[in-house]
């Protein structure tokens, strides 16, 4: 669970209750470096598309994501 006081990126869903969203993924950032904190590390243990991102250069991570939601349509 995300702690306070540590940095992470969350992917969020707007539910239907006003001001409610659901945790999607999570991914915390540490000394530089980025950590799924779900994934394959959660139970059941499984190949998950997010643990490309283990260990990742902050900067890199974070340039990739800016990237992805520049290119991505906008929703309603």
């Amino acid at each position: 669970m995300p702690q306070q006081g540590k940095r992470y990126v969350l992917f969020m869903q707007k539910c239907a209750e006003p001001g409610d969203y659901l945790i999607l993924t999570a991914y915390e950032i540490r000394s530089g470096r980025v950590y799924p904190i779900d994934g394959s590390s959660a139970k059941p243990p499984q190949p998950w598309a997010g643990d490309a991102y283990e260990n990742t250069d902050e900067g890199a991570f974070l340039n990739k994501l800016k990237q992805t939601i520049t290119r991505s349509p906008a929703r309603p």
